[in-house]
């Protein structure tokens, strides 16, 4: 049996609404595929040439790229484009935006070891204490990945030291896992909590001893 019109129309929109739920679609803002927003290009490269193109074009500059709900300034992080991101920034980009993971671009940054693109983020300002689906923070990024300049720029802007990801980890504790003294130095010294315990009751003192990390143990004590 035939489907009706209205069947087959309905099915579609149904098709396409769902589609973009799946793919991490932000309210009030237009998802695109990047090749038809210049910006994402443009932030891609860094290129100036580009980044003035892209500005003349009109484009929406906090477009959402359709599959993982990236934007322009994700994409800029992730590259560690400086200019890029002060382009974008001074053109109106939302320097919180997330994507289909709930992630900042800060956050992309940091996870990138982008450090310059995150100190310019940070410096936007960037709101610190967002948390992507496992609630982690940007310092947990920075922290598990040795980034010492960009976690003494989060202290200094006032970032909350003692946010537990979903299993109860700090950013003492990955940077207690991961050996990274100078890190556990300048946590501990702007107050970071030596005592926080994750879900199966460990400090990161307890974290520090079982990953073979003396100097950070002895800091931690």
């Amino acid at each position: 049996m035939k489907s009706s019109p209205t069947v087959i129309i309905a099915a579609t929109v149904s098709t396409l609404v769902l589609g973009a739920c799946h793919q991490g679609s932000r309210p009030g803002t237009s998802v695109v595929v990047a090749t038809s927003n210049p910006w994402f290009a443009a932030a891609s490269s860094g290129d100036a040439a580009s980044l003035n193109a892209a500005a003349a074009s009109g484009a929406d500059v906090n477009a959402h790229e359709l599959h993982d709900s990236n934007t322009p300034l994700h994409v800029a992080a992730f590259a560690g484009n400086v200019e890029a991101i002060r382009t974008l920034l001074a053109k109106g980009a939302n320097v919180n935006a997330t994507d289909e993971d709930d992630r900042t671009p800060l956050m992309i940054a940091c996870h990138r070891r982008q450090n310059a693109a995150a100190i310019a983020i940070i410096d936007a300002p960037a709101n610190l204490d967002l948390r992507d689906r496992e609630h982690q923070t940007a310092l947990m990024f920075a922290a598990k990945n040795g980034e010492l300049d960009v976690v003494q720029a989060m202290i200094q802007h006032k970032a909350n030291l003692d946010a537990q990801r979903t299993d109860g980890w700090t950013a003492l504790h990955f940077a207690a896992r991961e050996g990274h003294t100078e890190i556990v130095r300048a946590l501990k010294g702007a107050g970071a909590s030596l005592t926080l315990r994750d879900r199966r009751g460990r400090t990161p003192f307890d974290i520090a001893t079982g990953a073979k990390r003396p100097d950070v143990a002895a800091l931690l004590k």
